[in-house]
């Protein structure tokens, strides 16, 4: 009886944890890396989930645009980058990844392994960080 009750407990756990990965769970599990989805566009950067667990991420990029752009994944503690040249200043070795030279209508990717932190995902084609294209990813 205890045997039956076991096998019961497990197909109830299988069970759930794949309908909880078919609605779209975003926690990786060992060896799975998270996903975040990043839309570009004229001139902003739309993501989700906003939080991911500390692991492998991979950032799947869509350019929903008229122009070329990239998504650049930069570690910040806080605040914003400094611009020179149109363009914001990464900061030497904070830069973890990127996306680069997404042409309108395409799509990109790239995974990463993260650490617990704040990450800035940008465009860092010249004046587009300036015209909003950033946000702030969470990985805890």
């Amino acid at each position: 009886m205890k045997r039956v009750a076991l096998i019961i407990s497990a197909v109830i756990a299988a069970a759930t944890v794949g309908v909880l990965t078919a609605l779209g769970g975003s926690h990786a599990q060992a060896g799975q890396s998270s996903l975040v989805q990043a839309k570009l566009s004229e001139f902003s950067v739309s993501f989700q989930p906003k939080t991911v667990p500390a692991g492998k991420v991979t950032f799947s990029v869509r350019n929903a645009g008229t122009v070329e752009h990239e998504l650049v994944v930069v570690r910040r503690a806080r605040g914003t980058l400094p611009i020179k040249n149109y363009k914001a200043l990464e900061p030497q070795g904070a830069v973890v990844g990127e996306v680069e030279g997404i042409a309108p209508s395409k799509s990109g990717h790239v995974t990463l392994t993260l650490k617990a932190g704040r990450y800035l995902l940008i465009c860092n084609v010249p004046g587009h960080y300036q015209l909003g294209m950033r946000g702030t990813l969470f990985v805890r």
